[in-house]
């Protein structure tokens, strides 16, 4: 599914070159960062109008694709991270009661609770365990990102949504012997709840099961 996505990403980005004149590198063609056509299901737009769950949507979509596979926080070769490393850039996007839970996650993590650790991925990965993966030392380890099957539904008796997603970020890390293509896949559960000002939506629950895929590189 992986190739066959980015081979049919490439195959349009080559019409488009061809089409209005423009040379397009095939290389270069697939775009870093694809959001699929958002579905909002009848009952969140009979909860909150169709605009603002699309809102909500966005506000889920921005901060997974700035944060859910952050690559300063992907590197192998780094065996400890701080809590403000774990926190910086997450703690605008959560409720006061997530960011608190967060906190008492990440001491929990950095102490070597494991079961915090998963939970802590499940918002943004971190704990890469492949010691003879390498970050390229031209400093470009994610390839791209696909955010696909991206839904809004309404949360039972609140004006709190769900919004689900599936997201693939390919990235390549360099080894002793060959580089490895590297597929981080995860399906996301976000609840997000209105701010306090009504103006943008919050994080206040989240889950964020992936797999891990990895595959040889030709040199």
């Amino acid at each position: 599914m992986k190739k066959k996505t980015f081979a049919i990403l490439a195959l349009l980005a080559l019409m488009f070159g061809v089409l209005t004149g423009c040379t397009v590198d095939p290389d270069q063609a697939v775009p870093t960062k694809y959001v699929e056509r958002v579905n909002v299901t009848p009952e969140a737009k009979a909860s909150v109008g169709e605009q603002r769950a699309r809102q909500a949507a966005k506000v889920a979509s921005d901060f997974t694709l700035a944060h859910g596979t952050n690559p300063k926080l992907l590197d192998p070769q780094k065996s400890h991270y701080t809590a403000d490393e774990l926190t910086k850039g997450v703690e605008g996007s959560l409720t006061t009661g997530a960011l608190n839970s967060w906190r008492n996650r990440v001491n929990k993590a950095l102490a070597g609770d494991e079961d915090a650790v998963d939970s802590l991925d499940g918002l943004q990965l971190y704990s890469i365990k492949e010691p003879t993966w390498q970050v390229p030392t031209n400093g470009k380890l994610i390839v791209s990102q696909l955010l696909t099957n991206v839904e809004v539904d309404a949360e039972n008796d609140t004006k709190n949504v769900i919004v689900t997603m599936h997201h693939r970020t390919v990235a390549h890390y360099e080894t002793d012997k060959s580089p490895v293509e590297v597929t981080f896949d995860r399906d996301l559960t976000y609840t997000m709840a209105p701010s306090a000002d009504g103006k943008t939506w919050l994080i206040s629950e989240y889950t964020g099961p992936y797999r891990l895929d990895s595959e040889a590189l030709l040199r």
